[in-house]
Formats: structure tokens, C-alpha cells, sequence
């Protein structure tokens, strides 16, 4: 006996499912070695997570069907995760393998329940996503129509301002202007009485000429 191998019939199981563990021993030439029972670990092998149900390889292991195998079936953990299978190697084996840890991992993924609760959950996630950023949308619109309102109040201020403005100064033109017009006639007035007189004075001149 010269080297010890240890593999797992799948990479990835679902929980609790049914796994096949071969072990292979050969000797110096890299051939199977003959059926019978040999010291390939130092101990048992181990698991790195606590199986559903089965029983690993011992130390000794018993070979058959001329082909240096043996194998052993275990119920892989009821629990989404890696786990690894592991022994060292025997004394008798070779020195690239005597007390070397031999081991095998693989993973048991999620059962279909919990897939299913996995999708549900990240479906609700999604929709209160896109729930989320549609009232953020609708925020956003109502803050920009705010603002909108905002400048049309502000526009419509500002034209009242201009329109209260322009009547002062309409009112200012107009009470110059009947000034001005109030001015001239009585200046009209003036005028035409001073007329009066000179034609009085002239028509008493006339007069004593006459």
C-alpha cells in the first residue's frame, strides 16, 4: 500500500441527501491493490459538520471487486454549507502521505423551501425597492411643483408691484398736468382782462379826440 485517495460521488448535494464515499488505495506502482483490509488513516474519518445519518470509513479499510475500492454511504447534512471529510494517513502508507491530512469537501446548498423563501424574500425586496423609489419620484415632482407655485407668486408680486408703480406715476402725470392746465387759464384769463382795459383806454382816448 503506497497511496490512499478519498472522494465524494457529487460536488454539491441538497440537504440531507444520500452521498457516496470511495476510498482508493494503491500500491508503489500506482496500482489497485488486491481485496483485502488495510490501515489507510491513522483514525477514523471525520466530518467537518455532523452528517444526517451513515458511518465513514474507519481506520482499517476493507477493499473488494479487485478494483482497491471501498465505499460508504452517508446522508450529507440537513443544513445549507461546505463540508469537508478528513483523516490522516496511515503509517504504512507512503512518506508523501503518512500523517498527511487526506479529505474531501463538497456543499450542501439550500432545499427548495429555502430556495423558494430566498426568491419571495428578494421579490419583497424589489418591490419595496421600486416602491421606495417611486415615492421618491412622486416627492420629487411634488417639491418641483412647490417650486413652481413659488415663482408664479412670486411673478404675479412682482407685476402687481410694477402695475401699482405705473399708477403713481400715471396719477403724478395726470395732477402735473392739470396743473399746468389750470396755470394757463389763468393766465388766459389774465391776459384777456388786461385786453379790456386797453381797449377801454383807447375807446376813452378816442372819445376826447373826438
Amino acid at each position: 500500500m503506497s497511496s490512499v485517495t478519498m472522494t465524494l460521488d457529487k460536488a454539491t448535494y441538497v440537504p440531507g441527501e444520500v452521498a457516496t464515499v470511495t476510498v482508493m488505495i494503491k500500491d508503489a506502482a500506482g496500482n489497485a491493490v488486491a481485496d483485502g483490509t488495510y490501515a489507510a488513516f491513522a483514525a477514523a474519518v471525520t466530518s467537518s459538520r455532523a452528517l444526517a445519518s451513515g458511518s465513514l470509513p474507519t481506520a482499517s479499510v476493507t477493499t473488494g471487486s479487485s478494483t482497491g475500492t471501498a465505499t460508504f454511504a452517508i446522508n450529507v447534512p440537513t443544513t445549507a454549507g461546505d463540508f469537508t471529510l478528513s483523516a490522516l494517513g496511515g503509517s504504512t502508507l507512503a512518506a508523501a502521505q503518512a500523517g498527511i491530512a487526506i479529505s474531501v469537501t463538497a456543499t450542501v446548498g439550500q432545499s427548495a423551501a429555502d430556495a423558494a423563501n430566498a426568491e419571495a424574500i428578494a421579490a419583497a425586496a424589489d418591490a419595496a425597492a421600486e416602491a421606495t423609489d417611486a415615492a421618491n419620484a412622486a416627492t420629487d415632482a411634488a417639491n418641483a411643483a412647490a417650486e413652481a407655485a413659488d415663482a408664479a407668486t412670486a411673478a404675479a408680486q412682482d407685476a402687481a408691484d410694477a402695475v401699482a408703480a405705473l399708477s403713481v406715476q400715471v396719477e403724478e402725470l395726470v395732477a402735473g398736468l392739470v396743473a399746468q392746465i389750470t396755470a394757463q387759464k389763468a393766465a388766459i384769463r389774465a391776459l384777456t382782462n388786461l385786453v379790456i382795459k386797453i381797449q377801454k383806454k383807447i375807446a376813452a382816448l378816442f372819445k376826447k379826440l373826438s
